[in-house]
C-alpha cells in the first residue's frame, strides 16, 4: 500500500476476523486509503454466536437496534 497508493483496498474483516486491525486499517488509515470490508458478518458465521445474547448497551446507545447493524 505504500508503494503502490491504491484509492482503496478490498479486505475480510469481521468481528471474527479481525486480523486487519493489527496491520491493515491502521495503514490504510495514515495512508488516506478507503477500506471495503468484505464478509463482515463472516458468511453468516457470526449469527449463530450471538442469536441468544442482546446487544451490548453502549451499542444500543449508539444507535443499533439488531446485531446487523452493529
Amino acid at each position: 500500500m505504500r508503494e503502490e497508493r491504491p484509492v482503496f483496498v478490498q479486505i475480510n474483516c469481521s468481528l471474527i476476523s479481525r486480523e486487519a486491525e493489527e496491520r491493515i486499517l491502521p495503514l490504510a488509515q495514515d495512508l488516506g486509503i478507503a477500506v471495503i470490508a468484505n464478509r463482515p458478518l463472516d458468511s453468516g458465521r457470526l449469527f449463530p454466536m450471538v442469536r441468544r445474547r442482546k446487544l451490548p448497551p453502549w451499542a444500543i446507545e449508539l444507535g443499533y437496534t439488531s446485531w446487523s447493524q452493529f
